[in-house]
């Protein structure tokens, strides 16, 4: 028990001898290890401020504490709900009501934090102004949020609406302040750890989902026993979710980031410690993208590393570890094992796909019936309010009422033909700007560029099947790909 102290110091020193790096991605393995042993929004909210405060002394800034968590924490679809009843119980099936939930969560209250922070730093901390450069881009996406507001006060139910243009100018906030604070190359620098542990936590807990696959519980979010869903053309095939609320959100954030893990995993301008936490991270997302069934994901997955191979200056930046080649080689024989066992049956499926009304032809028909709705409501509906207008005004529908899966279809429908050609615009001007940005050195900025340019694309493909812009578990992410570009 003397001992105790002295252990204790030694233990102390050793933690700070730790990089930056190490801290982040041990931290943030920690407060995932803590959540899954106990999912309980209390505990989650509690954890949430004991990780920020653990972050707060690896940097001693308030500021990228807050930054950090707020980035970490957008998966996690935790927090108190607003069910919204947009329909009588008879018209869904005779007794099944019909909801739209708009979640408070850990990531929003963050937001609104660094805002205060930052109306706080101008008004009374006497911060140095900066002069102010209103650009297009700046008008555009000042008029995407303004027919947002003009949709949701003409919409059947404002405060929806309205609650979920608030939870997209919180994504736009905190993109503009990454901007305005200079912190675009601290959040690439970040990135990796915090990217790779969430993709180690998915790959696990997917693999732990298909072990427990006798008990596929009901697909509501909000339950605790969801953990997986069957596919619409095969009820006996059985997909897997991870921490988001549906496989094709897992999917899709696997397909976005893990070919970057396998560049840093492999790159000669990164850390052995990088290399390794990379390598696992793209093993274990790679798992959790092959469980999701996410064809699509797959697809634009396969495109992305294809692209990466093929870029002279990624390529010739390669130098692996042997530790680093030995787990591939495990990789490549898990592969193997997937793909006549996983991936070829769901691919099999694809016939049945483009015949059945819930697969191709339902998203064309979701489409469809977005752009006639918009003809009909061209200063748009409002966010959140399709399915009401399906149901009600259409009266014609498939399967379960849904949002548009395509993301300029929904924005279509909910801001209108203003909105949407605001929101290309702004799109646009922000691509174009940082591909005309010319990096003479160092050549690994360079490649990183070509990285997120490359997630940012695949982003952008995969949003056309999915509807992804009231979910903050994907539509955020948006927002911080371009915060690290421009």
């Amino acid at each position: 028990m003397v001992k105790l102290p002295s252990q204790i110091k030694d233990f102390v020193r050793y933690l700070q001898g730790w990089s930056e790096e190490k801290k982040l991605f041990s931290s943030s393995l920690l407060f995932l290890s803590i959540i899954f042993f106990v999912p309980n929004n209390k505990i989650f909210v509690l954890v949430s401020i004991l990780f920020i405060l653990g972050l707060y002394l690896v940097w001693n800034n308030l500021i990228k504490s807050i930054l950090y968590a707020y980035i970490f924490l957008l998966p996690f679809q935790n927090g108190k709900g607003i069910n919204f009843m947009v329909v009588p119980d008879e018209f869904v099936y005779g007794n099944i009501p019909f909801t739209i939930i708009v979640s408070f969560t850990m990531s929003a209250v963050l937001s609104i934090i660094l805002l205060y922070i930052h109306i706080r730093n101008k008004l009374f901390l006497h911060q140095k102004q900066s002069s102010i450069h209103i650009k297009l881009s700046d008008i555009c996406i000042c008029l995407y949020i303004l027919t947002n507001i003009i949709a949701s006060i003409n919409s059947n139910i404002s405060l929806l609406s309205f609650l979920l243009t608030l939870q997209i100018c919180g994504y736009i906030f905190v993109f503009y302040f990454i901007q305005h604070q200079h912190l675009k190359q601290w959040i690439r620098k970040l990135l990796i750890p915090l990217i790779a542990s969430l993709c180690i936590f998915n790959g696990i807990l997917s693999g732990l989902q298909y072990i427990n696959i006798g008990s596929p519980g009901y697909i509501n979010p909000t339950t605790p026993d969801t953990i997986l869903h069957v596919a619409s053309e095969d009820t006996s095939f059985f997909r897997m979710q991870g921490i988001f609320h549906h496989p094709n959100f897992l999917g899709f954030f696997m397909a976005i980031f893990i070919p970057t893990l396998f560049y840093y995993s492999i790159s000669k301008y990164t850390s052995s410690f990088s290399k390794t936490i990379s390598a696992f991270g793209f093993i274990f997302g790679l798992i959790a993208l092959i469980l999701s069934g996410s064809r699509a994901s797959w697809i634009f997955f396969a495109i992305s590393m294809i692209v990466i191979l093929r870029i002279p200056i990624i390529y010739l930046s390669f130098k692996i570890l042997p530790s680093v080649k030995r787990l591939y080689f495990i990789c490549l024989i898990m592969c193997l094992i997937a793909i006549p066992t996983y991936a070829l049956p769901r691919f099999s499926q694809l016939a049945v796909t483009f015949s059945y009304d819930e697969g191709a032809q339902f998203r064309i028909d979701l489409i469809t019936k977005s752009i006639l709705t918009a003809l009909r409501y061209p200063s748009g509906i409002g966010l959140g309010l399709f399915p009401q207008i399906l149901l009600i005004e259409i009266g014609e529908f498939t399967s379960t009422p849904t949002q548009p899966h395509n993301l300029l279809a929904q924005i279509l429908v909910a801001s209108g033909f203003l909105g949407m050609i605001s929101f290309i615009i702004f799109l646009y001007l922000k691509i174009k700007a940082c591909l005309s940005i010319k990096i003479k050195k160092p050549i690994f900025s360079k490649i990183t560029r070509y990285l997120y340019v490359i997630s940012l694309g695949c982003f952008f493909f995969l949003s056309m099947f999915y509807p992804i812009l009231t979910e903050q578990q994907i539509f955020g992410w948006l927002w911080i790909l371009l915060s690290i570009l421009v």
